[in-house]
């Protein structure tokens, strides 16, 4: 998930890791601003993404 780090940082990006780093970037930012799931991300390693779908009441 956190791809060495590169997901959170602003600046310059080695253009060889530009893609993954933006194709990332978007990818937690949909997981994060989706109403329907509880998301959590672990920065263990590289990092895990935990997502719990929500129940509907």
């Amino acid at each position: 998930m956190c791809f060495t780090g590169a997901w959170w940082q602003k600046g310059f990006i080695e253009h060889k890791h530009r893609t993954i780093t933006v194709k990332l970037k978007e990818y937690i930012n949909l997981l994060c601003r989706n109403e329907e799931l509880i998301t959590s991300i672990v920065p263990a390693g590289d990092g895990i993404a935990v997502c719990v779908k929500k129940r509907k009441s």
